[in-house]
């Protein structure tokens, strides 16, 4: 239930997309950095979503890497993440997607979480 209202709280904010060659040293809470500029960008930084989590998140998104994350940019400048994100690092283990520039909360762990990540 609750993460039914944090979903219908998320909608009404948007992140911006910031096409950057390095990370900025102070990040912005609602922003989702691709480093590496359009032409090369190899991965993503986001500040975590969850109120009292000050944990900025690194995603790889280059081609090179195994695991990597998907960008979409859609017309509006906003952008997707894939696959979903869980922050099993971090103390507030959130799980969330990112779709068009919005936070999505995930109601369940994903199906598989590889053995080194288990807690």
């Amino acid at each position: 239930m609750i993460k039914h209202f944090l979903n219908l709280w998320e909608r009404t904010r948007r992140y911006k997309t910031e096409w950057v060659e390095d990370l900025p040293e102070q990040t912005e809470k609602q922003t989702v950095y691709i480093i590496g500029g359009r032409k090369h960008p190899f991965y993503a930084a986001v500040a975590c979503p969850r109120k009292n989590c000050a944990e900025v998140i690194h995603l790889e998104i280059s081609p090179e890497a195994k695991k990597r994350w998907k960008v979409v940019e859609h017309k509006d400048k906003s952008v997707s993440l894939s696959p979903s994100i869980y922050a099993t690092a971090l103390p507030c283990r959130c799980h969330y997607w990112f779709r068009r520039g919005r936070v999505v909360w995930c109601d369940s762990p994903p199906l598989f979480v590889p053995r080194k990540n288990r807690a």
